[in-house]
């Protein structure tokens, strides 16, 4: 996997990424908005800045559009377009995340994040896996969440705007495959949207049920 971009040198090379031991997970740590989240290396292809994306016609409200990739067409997703997330506006550090095409349908897509904040060795006993059942899950892209220590911290970049108190130093690992192969084969505009709220925005129907509720 390649990472391009000079916006991210102080991520490691492939060369230089840990050998995988029993137990531990590689992963890109990325930020949306003012959180954090971290999807498994070995599903990216690679990781670029954002150059000029040329519109789609008729595209979906989510894909900006596509950029050319060594002759091969990246359709770029932009959840931004679809939900409003606080901080998630595209500054100077935002990157794209191109998906390995092997997990999703052999169609090569990307997605706009707002900052690359590095990568972690983790081991998985510090990560509090969601079951499908579970009450915490909104859907099936979360696969678990964790809390960095100091000393992660210290090497995680952050854009300016990040969350604040408790959960700032909070993580929710996802399944991007996943979600990436989901929404782009659903045809309803309002589920669509309903899925991006639930991953990356779930107080937002928290505020909408209140709202809901006080209009009683």
């Amino acid at each position: 996997m390649n990472f391009h971009a000079g916006g991210v040198k102080h991520l490691l090379t492939p060369g230089e990424l840990p050998a995988n031991r029993a137990k531990r997970e590689n992963l890109l740590i990325f930020q949306f908005g003012t959180r954090l989240y971290a999807v498994t290396i070995t599903t990216l292809q690679e990781v670029l800045g954002c150059p000029a994306i040329t519109p789609l016609p008729h595209a979906p409200d989510y894909i900006a559009g596509a950029i050319d990739l060594r002759d091969l067409t990246v359709n770029v997703i932009d959840i931004s377009r679809v939900i409003r997330v606080e901080g998630s506006d595209t500054t100077g550090s935002a990157r794209i995340l191109v998906v390995d095409p092997g997990l999703t349908g052999n169609k090569t897509y990307g997605l706009i994040v707002t900052a690359i904040a590095g990568i972690l060795e983790l081991d998985e006993e510090r990560v509090e896996k969601f079951e499908r059942n579970s009450r915490l899950v909104m859907n099936d892209y979360m696969i678990g969440r964790f809390r960095t220590n100091a000393s992660e911290e210290a090497h995680l970049k952050r854009a300016s705007t990040t969350s604040e108190g408790a959960d700032k130093d909070l993580v929710i690992w996802i399944d991007l495959a996943k979600m990436v192969s989901d929404i782009t084969t659903i045809t309803d505009g309002d589920e669509i949207e309903l899925r991006l709220i639930r991953l990356f925005d779930p107080y937002q129907i928290v505020k909408a049920k209140k709202r809901s509720l006080h209009s009683r």
